[in-house]
């Protein structure tokens, strides 16, 4: 469980710091969209004049921050809204006991397609005891697409020979 807490932690900081992120692009583009409107306001009050030099760059060059900005911001709360929800400690537990459950087929024997699917290293440690390591990436994609529901095998990896010209033992 101290493994579980880890990513948890780990993927709330994420979070924390893209909702950060978020909320400074937010504040650029109302920024943004501030001086456009003053600038506006100067040219409609005679402030500046509308053949002042770089007047069409300043604006061309605010709209375009104002509109990165928010489209940033969207493009990133959407982020968070779509891994946010995903990863939940009931999940991992879902997700952990339906891999205790299919390490062993009925006569008793490891399941290999099982443990590769989540694994990139096992180490067996006793008769009773074996350590499976994966890179995080790879466990956290495993779990979220079976949403700890469905066993954890929804897709196993396999190699499928490739087919070579060449020398053929069989002639």
């Amino acid at each position: 469980m101290h493994e579980t807490v880890n990513v948890l932690d780990r993927r709330e900081d994420w979070i924390e710091r893209r909702r950060t992120h978020v909320g400074e692009l937010r504040k650029r583009s109302a920024e943004a969209a501030n001086k456009l409107t003053r600038l506006y306001s100067a040219i409609e009050d005679g402030l500046v004049g509308q053949g002042a030099e770089g007047l069409k760059d300043r604006i061309r060059e605010l709209e375009a921050i104002k509109v990165e900005a928010k489209a940033d911001a969207d493009r990133a709360e959407a982020a968070i809204e779509k891994l946010g929800p995903m990863i939940t400690p009931e999940s991992i537990e879902r997700m952990a006991t339906a891999a205790r459950e299919g390490l062993r087929d009925a006569d008793g024997k490891y399941r290999r397609a099982h443990v590769r699917s989540v694994a990139q290293r096992v180490e067996v440690l006793s008769t009773v005891e074996i350590k499976i390591m994966g890179g995080r990436t790879e466990l956290l994609r495993t779990m979220a697409a079976s949403a700890g529901e469905h066993s954890v095998l929804v897709e196993v990896r396999s190699s499928k020979p490739k087919w070579r010209a060449g020398y053929d033992s069989n002639c």
